[in-house]
Formats: C-alpha cells, sequence, structure tokens
C-alpha cells in the first residue's frame, strides 16, 4: 500500500470519494477505470478524513494521466508523517476490491 510521496514531489496521492460518488461510480469500480494499468492485485483502500492530516497539508486537484479528475495530491506532508499516520490505522480500517465490489479487509489478502 502506498501512501508516501511521489518520486516526482507531487504529492502523495489520492482520490476524493465525494468526487467518485458524485460520478455514480464505486470506488473499486473507478480505480479499475483509471488506474488498472498500474495498480497491484488486490487493490487495499482507505478511507480517511481530511483532519487527521497536519495542518499545514493542502489537496491540490491535479487530473491524472489517465484524465481522472477526480485525482489530487497531498502537498506539505513527508513521508515520515504519513507513516505515523497510516501505521496507527487498525486493519479493519482497510478494504479490498475484490471483483470490483468492496468487501472488508483480511490478511489472508496480503499473504505470499
Amino acid at each position: 500500500m502506498a501512501f508516501k510521496n511521489s518520486s516526482d514531489s507531487s504529492g502523495i496521492s489520492v482520490i476524493s470519494l465525494s468526487c467518485i460518488t458524485n460520478k455514480n461510480r464505486n470506488i473499486c469500480e473507478h480505480i479499475h477505470l483509471f488506474y488498472k494499468t498500474i495498480i497491484g492485485t488486490p487493490i487495499i483502500f482507505w478511507e480517511f478524513e481530511d483532519n487527521i492530516l497536519p495542518q499545514n497539508s493542502t489537496f491540490q486537484q491535479s487530473p491524472s494521466a489517465t484524465g481522472d479528475d477526480c485525482h489530487y495530491n497531498i502537498k506539505n506532508l513527508t513521508n515520515r508523517e504519513a507513516r505515523k499516520i497510516i501505521i496507527k490505522q487498525s486493519p479493519s480500517a482497510f478494504q479490498v476490491c475484490i471483483d470490483k465490489k468492496i468487501v472488508p479487509f483480511n490478511e489472508k489478502y496480503i499473504s505470499s
């Protein structure tokens, strides 16, 4: 799971759930539509509120190379801060896309 700054310094890549919902898709359908060539499987994601981020962090809308206008970059968040945030999350905070449907996370999805 990636929750760190892009190598091109554009920020931490996220997508807006409200934007996706407004397009009458679920997040799994949306990810498959725009990111199927660059993501791993299974798709594991985490919904979060912006109030968990440091006050100086901002969201900058930045349409993806695939044309996703629901794509944003989180700016002013270091990888160290991002890591602290994500490791505080319990496994139950994560969800998985299976056949474009959302299912609860289970450690079997990350076992090799």
